[in-house]
């Protein structure tokens, strides 16, 4: 009789803590409208709550990440930093060194978009569809190629779009300055103003793609089309995406220097000596540069890419909320 009471009490407590582990699950499901505060709090929650399992299905992701970003860095401030102080000597090595160091940012971006998708939209679909995010099947982490592409079209697009927005504040304000006279003293201050003013607004007329950007990475299909869909919905969420922004911004930002604190340091020293170098002074920098920022660069990005991802959680639940918001 006593061991029964034992066997049941462990079952009760069994059972006990898979209904608390549910109830946590469906207290944090996007399906379901919440205030701007909610929204921020329950993503981050979902996000610290969920860390190790997105650690583990996009370690490869932000490890490819870290250490592009360390070498176009290194590459960058060793090689076309001082190629562009000797450029009138030597042309067409200073082109070539951009060229290659072009080709690296390239490779830079397609880390960026494969690490976003591995650790933040592959994680997120799954808890879309499920409440939960599991453990990833292999000790690689998740690869998610097609949500990628999906990435890439998309950044192309927000790419021209802020092309766009750009060429159109340079116009007005080369129309602005031409009106008031290249000669006149409050022309620089006023361009200075408009070109303020016109890019708040630009920023804010592409805030609420955001949103239609996460609706076309969690929609079952993917249109080439650009990420115009629901947009007027999404644009009357813009007081909640401002105030979003703003707090991901300040926490992501802040927790960001700090790691990347190191690099900061080598770059402002590595400025001050190259400046010092143009104006003909011996350059004291210690010999294995190059390594120093690549060390320096891809430690910080790598933790940098993880602060930097809590921010799509936030945002995340004001997907949902506007999809649960009739």
């Amino acid at each position: 009789m006593y061991f029964c009471n034992r066997k049941h009490t462990f079952l009760y407590i069994i059972m006990s803590e898979q209904t608390k582990d549910t109830s946590k699950e469906k207290e944090l499901s996007v399906h379901k409208v919440r205030s701007v505060q909610a929204a921020i709090s329950d993503g981050y929650r979902l996000y610290w709550r969920n860390f190790g399992r997105i650690v583990r299905g996009s370690w490869p992701s932000a490890l490819l990440y870290a250490l592009s970003l360390g070498l176009a860095m290194a590459y960058y401030f060793t090689t076309v930093v001082p190629g562009m102080m000797t450029m009138a000597a030597a042309p067409q090595s200073t082109l070539g060194s951009l060229a290659t160091w072009a080709g690296l940012m390239a490779v830079y971006a397609l880390t960026i978009a494969l690490f976003i998708c591995s650790a933040g939209f592959a994680p997120l679909r799954e808890h879309a569809a499920t409440d939960a995010i599991g453990r990833p099947a292999k000790w690689w982490g998740r690869w998610p190629l097609s949500l990628t592409g999906r990435a890439l079209v998309l950044a192309i697009w927000i790419a021209i779009a802020s092309a766009i927005g750009i060429a159109v504040i340079g116009l007005i304000i080369w129309g602005l300055i031409l009106a008031m006279g290249t000669q006149s003293s409050a022309a620089p201050i006023t361009a200075s103003i408009t070109a303020l003013v016109l890019g708040s607004v630009v920023t804010l007329a592409l805030l609420p793609l955001t949103i239609t950007c996460i609706d076309r990475m969690m929609a079952p299909r993917f249109s080439l089309a650009p990420p115009l869909k629901g947009y007027g919905k999404a644009a009357r969420q813009l007081g909640r995406l401002i105030v979003t922004s703003l707090v991901v911004w300040l926490v992501a930002s802040t927790a960001s220097a700090l790691a990347t604190l190191p690099a900061t340091i080598l770059t402002m020293a590595d400025m001050v000596a190259t400046t010092g170098a143009m104006n003909g002074d011996p350059v004291d920098m210690p010999q294995p540069l190059f390594w120093f920022f690549f060390a320096s660069f891809a430690l910080g990005g790598f933790l940098q890419a993880y602060i930097h991802l809590s921010t799509l959680f936030p945002f995340y639940y004001l997907w949902g909320s506007g999809k649960g918001d009739k």
